[in-house]
């Protein structure tokens, strides 16, 4: 499946996309979806820039240069947000594995308990069958009859 996936011809797709009222075709590999939601990302950075005067007093080579600051600043914090997410996510999956060993110990000492109830259980019915037949080395007394005080 990988090599049916190496060997695909890559078809290269015309998109139009609108950016600053705009529209630019570009060609791409990716889908158009996949285009056009990067186009609109840069519409809004670049909407964003308008938004606060920022275009209209430099001329367009420093507007570009600002405009990749603020996506590379962008693509920095998502790049930093990205490596907390797989610390966070490493820390996780060993507080798991500790938490499972745990609950497997505590499985195993729950089940040793009840072991150990269930034998104590067993000794304490033995206990008390013995209690109610008498030892077979007494004799029991005899009974004296007819003996009238005198």
């Amino acid at each position: 499946m990988a090599a049916e996936k190496d060997n695909k011809v890559k078809v290269e797709n015309k998109i139009e996309v609108v950016i600053c009222g705009e529209i630019i075709t570009i060609k791409s590999t990716e889908s158009a979806d996949h285009v056009q939601r990067i186009a609109r990302y840069v519409d809004s950075k670049m909407a964003e820039m308008q938004s606060q005067n920022i275009t209209a007093t430099i001329n367009e080579r420093v507007m570009t240069q600002l405009l990749a600051l603020n996506i590379a600043d962008d693509f920095f914090k998502a790049q930093e947000k990205i490596t907390r997410l797989k610390t966070d996510n490493e820390q996780f999956v060993l507080d798991t594995r500790r938490m499972q060993e745990k609950a497997k110990d505590s499985a195993d000492k729950i089940k040793e308990l009840k072991e150990d109830l269930a034998k104590a259980k067993a000794e304490i019915k033995e206990l008390k069958a013995t209690e109610d037949t008498p030892p077979s080395n007494i004799l029991p007394m005899p009974t004296q009859r007819g003996r009238t005080g005198g």
